[in-house]
């Protein structure tokens, strides 16, 4: 590990981060967040220089595809990311979504299997939302949106049935936008585990994932992690 960092610190490289701009608390429209904080302590507790830069959540997955950028983050690991991006072992963070209905609206849903075929859903494009989600969008009408307050407004003016949302992230919104209590959260369609994910395209990534692995474990040791949730 020792020789790894030397050799990476020595060469001067600079990771090229992608960040989007539309998932606060995780990360804001500077790219500002908890996602962030973790991924920014972590490879400096390894000393890998990096930058990042902050785009719409599609293009950010586009341009570590291609290469352009070295890696993103805020990626749910599932089935259909593992064949594109490379993963390291450990999570950035944990996050939980949800289906969210208008206020009084009066459906008896357990889950994503018992929506009626034709259901109306808006989520984020680009965003992954499980593998059981996978299976059953194709029978949905899927509309997809660019941002978490387009899917409230899209909600309260019965424009969709239903919106999945990260619970935080939607707490945070209706906050913001003074709307609480006008859409309800449901039930869970999944939790997800947070990655960094890695362009294959450089030859480097799995060096660098890695690195981020035993910077992630470094400062959840020091206590920082958790003061960042703090």
């Amino acid at each position: 590990f020792i020789a790894l960092l030397f050799t990476l610190s020595a060469s001067g490289q600079v990771l090229k981060l992608g960040v989007e701009d539309s998932w606060p608390p995780f990360a804001d429209k500077d790219g500002k967040g908890i996602s962030t904080s973790i991924v920014k302590k972590a490879f400096d507790a390894v000393g890998v220089k990096y930058k990042i830069s902050v785009s719409p959540y599609a293009r950010v997955l586009k341009e570590t595809e291609s290469g352009k950028l070295d890696a993103c983050y805020n990626v749910t690991r599932q089935q259909t990311t593992e064949k594109v991006y490379l993963f390291g072992k450990s999570p950035i963070l944990k996050a939980k979504a949800s289906f969210f209905f208008k206020s009084g609206s009066k459906h008896q849903y357990k889950n994503i299997e018992q929506l009626p075929d034709g259901t109306s859903i808006a989520v984020i494009r680009g965003y992954e939302y499980g593998n059981i989600y996978e299976m059953h969008k194709k029978r949905l009408r899927i509309f997809e949106v660019n941002s978490q307050e387009q899917i409230i407004n899209m909600l309260i003016s019965n424009r969709v049935d239903a919106g999945i949302m990260f619970d935080k992230v939607a707490e945070y919104h209706l906050r913001e936008m003074r709307k609480f209590g006008q859409i309800t959260k449901s039930f869970e369609n999944h939790i997800s585990d947070i990655y960094v994910a890695f362009s294959r395209k450089n030859k480097d990534a799995k060096k660098y994932a890695d690195l981020l692995d035993k910077g992630i474990s470094l400062i959840k040791k020091d206590g920082s992690y958790d003061a960042i949730f703090d």
